[in-house]
């Protein structure tokens, strides 16, 4: 994003990536995901703890 965006922002642009991948699904599906995906970037399970995570190519 270009800008400072907003968590609905935010949400609007994942729920427009996950129509693209599943353009047949209910847009309350697309927006499910989208809020899924953002709590799992937060880390909101964690309560927003750091993480690390290994990873090798």
């Amino acid at each position: 994003m270009e800008v400072e965006a907003n968590t609905e922002d935010v949400v609007a642009f994942l729920a427009s990536l996950a129509r693209a991948a599943a353009p047949d699904r209910e847009e309350a599906e697309h927006r499910a995901v989208a809020l899924f995906v953002l709590r799992e970037l937060l880390n909101d399970a964690q309560g927003g703890e750091e993480f690390d995570v290994s990873y090798s190519d």
